[in-house]
């Protein structure tokens, strides 16, 4: 019973981890010649500028999004938001096809801003699992 809940107890003090949640819709799909950039974002648009010649005429879209700051007012998450690392950001790449919908999603929760580092992490990976 002890052992249990140490687990237990571990697992609620760990809350969110630097791990991205990666997941693939369409396993077809394992290679991209371009990718067109769709952000609102200026620091995503600038920094995704230095590390792809994005192709605004490509079928398939880098849709790229982040949030930090964010606050939860809910007093169901108030143990967790008091005793862990609750998120307080986050960072979302995600790729479209015209034909196929939605392909690939790269999300990563973060505990302050989304930093440069993060973004290119995230789409090193994109580029290493697509042959960009």
């Amino acid at each position: 019973m002890k052992i249990v809940s140490c687990v237990f107890i571990l697992i609620f003090f760990l809350g969110c981890s630097d791990d991205a949640y990666i997941t693939h819709y369409d396993k077809k799909v394992t290679h991209l010649s371009c990718l067109q950039l769709k952000t609102k974002d200026i620091l995503l648009l600038s920094q995704l500028s230095k590390l792809y010649s994005f192709d605004k005429n490509c079928t398939y879209e880098l849709r790229a999004s982040q949030k930090s700051g964010i606050v939860c007012n809910s007093n169901q998450n108030a143990p967790r938001k008091a005793l862990s690392n609750f998120p307080h950001g986050f960072l979302r790449l995600d790729i479209y096809g015209k034909k196929e919908g939605l392909i690939y999603s790269y999300y990563l929760d973060t505990d302050n801003k989304v930093s440069e580092s993060m973004i290119e992490k995230g789409f090193h990976t994109i580029k290493e699992e697509f042959g960009l």
